[in-house]
C-alpha cells in the first residue's frame, strides 16, 4: 500500500462494509464504530483488520488515485 490508497473491506459477495485511507508504515486514517459521533483516528492497519476482518472470506480491495499525465 502507498500513501492515499483507499482500502475497502469486502465481504464474500464483494460488498464493502468498511473503508480507511492508508497513510504510511502500517498506519491508516479511519472512523471505527457504528456511531457517527465516533472520531476519525490514526491507527494501525493490523488493528483495523482485527476489528473488521472477522467476516468469512473477507478481502481488502485497494483503490489508488490515478494522477494526470505529468502530475
Amino acid at each position: 500500500y502507498t500513501f492515499g490508497d483507499v482500502l475497502f473491506f469486502l465481504d464474500e459477495d464483494g460488498n464493502a462494509y468498511h473503508s480507511c485511507v492508508y497513510l504510511a508504515d502500517n498506519l491508516v486514517f479511519t472512523k471505527n464504530g457504528e456511531n457517527e459521533m465516533m472520531p476519525w483516528i490514526v491507527t494501525r492497519l493490523d488493528d483495523v483488520k482485527q476489528l473488521y476482518g472477522r467476516e468469512p472470506n473477507y478481502k481488502i480491495q485497494v483503490f489508488r488515485r490515478k494522477w494526470p499525465e505529468g502530475g
